[in-house]
């Protein structure tokens, strides 16, 4: 297998060269690397649905339009790391990989989120960036370790770099440059960015994920005065420069409509953004379940995020909505977790409890803890996968996994979702619950091609 790797990296760097000059398509290659792989593929019956569905994506309508996008707005080096170390992999996992399955009886996580900081050189409404100082970091030393650990069984070595302002951490460009077989998503407030430019076009192994709260009003009232038009600013000069970016946003009562909304989704496309992430605000933090979308609200962002994908060229991801493409909840390392700062392990990254720190175990050892096997041994956690979440799609999970595992809480507050919030969120999953059960009944037949190990896409 590793010969058909290499050859495959070869062929792609010849035309990486075409598609710049324009000889060939992103279209064309994908239909042929669908074409040619299907019969190669290691996990036959998953990466065979992963190449169809990719096929499915991106070779017909608004799809084909995205390949345009991303051949225009990403760079040949950008598109070479892409390949190389987040499409290849999935592909043809590592002998470690296989290992890994062997020993444990589940794969390793589609991703790792690590949150080095959480300083941050804005003051956000709601957020808690400023409880923490520069001591309260994790040490550059830790995270090489947790990569260099991780690049052994995961496959992809696919991390999620947040914070915090993952910029404003030290150590971000050493953890870059020195793990250049490594895949890194960045959440960005965008501010820091402009004077880095020509180190992240260098590197060609960082997405960045830009986040902001809608249009210039209500980004401006969470972040800061003037930081809306900075941040277009930045997109503008992203685009030129072809770094591949997205867009973030937090998603809460006040701003459903305008950033699931056909004149905010433009404008992203026009400045460049690839992909478009929506996260509901959850009761963690300085949020409560006030701040939450009601249910009504979730519901729409599903029927609206299904005809912004028949329309935009964007790939969209809707975090909770989507639950049903990757089987239900992904926590507990299933597909994916959260290390904190402090290096306390979480569930995922609104799940603040823990049972393992990486400072004093394994990444390895921490993925199949007592506690985070229990988890993935109850998921999915409702029949209904529009039901994922055990936060606040079925609250009564979170408390039984919290007590039974004697978890610890991992930030000040964290107990909230346990007590306080706990009467709001029995009646939230009650109202969501009743929303979504006709629209799974009427889905799961067809969604059911998903609920598999490892379906990528």
């Amino acid at each position: 297998m590793k010969i058909l790797e290499n050859l495959a990296k070869n062929v792609f760097k010849q035309l990486n060269g075409k598609i710049e000059k324009g000889e060939t398509s992103l279209e064309k290659i994908l239909g042929q690397a669908v074409f040619w792989l299907t019969p190669l593929v290691i996990w036959k019956d998953e990466s065979r649905q992963n190449l169809k569905n990719a096929k499915g994506i991106f070779l017909k309508g608004t799809g084909l339009k995205l390949l345009q996008r991303i051949q225009e707005n990403m760079s040949p080096e950008f598109r070479q790391k892409f390949f190389e170390n987040l499409v290849l992999p999935s592909i043809w996992p590592s002998k470690s990989f296989v290992n890994y399955e062997r020993k444990y009886g589940d794969r390793s996580p589609y991703t790792v989120l690590i949150s080095p900081t959480m300083r941050c050189n804005f003051k956000c409404l709601g957020c808690y960036a400023d409880k923490y100082e520069r001591k309260d970091d994790l040490p550059i030393e830790v995270v090489h370790r947790i990569i260099n650990e991780g690049e052994k069984f995961l496959s992809p070595a696919f991390w999620t770099i947040l914070g915090g302002e993952p910029f404003f951490w030290e150590g971000i460009w050493e953890m870059f440059e020195m793990h250049p077989n490594s895949y890194f998503q960045v959440f960005t407030n965008g501010s820091l960015l402009e004077k880095h430019l020509k180190r992240l076009k260098s590197l060609g192994n960082v997405f960045l994920q830009i986040s902001l709260e809608g249009f210039e009003e209500k980004t401006d009232a969470r972040r800061g005065k003037g930081v809306f038009k900075q941040l277009v600013a930045i997109m503008d000069v992203l685009r030129e420069e072809r770094i591949p970016f997205g867009y973030s946003c937090f998603t809460h009562q006040g701003n459903v409509f305008e950033v699931m909304g056909e004149p905010f989704v433009d404008l992203m496309i026009e400045k460049g953004a690839l992909v478009g992430w929506y996260f509901l605000a959850m009761p963690i933090g300085g949020c409560t379940p006030e701040d939450m979308p009601t249910p009504e609200q979730r519901f729409w962002m599903k029927e609206q995020r299904e005809r912004l994908r028949e329309t935009k060229p964007l790939f969209i991801v809707d975090f909770w909505n989507d639950a049903p493409f990757v089987n239900g909840c992904i926590a507990y390392a299933k597909g994916f977790c959260h290390i904190n700062n402090f290096g306390d392990v979480e569930p995922c990254i609104f799940c603040h409890f823990a049972t393992d720190n990486v400072k004093d175990k394994s990444l390895e050892d921490c993925f199949n803890s007592p506690w985070f096997k229990a988890g993935r041994g109850r998921q999915p956690f409702n029949e209904n996968r529009y039901l994922p979440c055990q936060i606040i799609d079925n609250p009564d999970e979170l408390r039984k996994s919290v007590k039974e595992g004697k978890a610890y809480p991992t930030h000040e507050g964290a107990e909230k979702v346990l007590n306080e919030f706990a009467s709001a969120l029995d009646k939230y999953a009650g109202k969501v619950k009743k929303l979504y059960t006709p629209e799974w009944e009427k889905d799961k037949k067809k969604l059911a091609v998903f609920c598999k190990k490892r379906l990528m896409i």
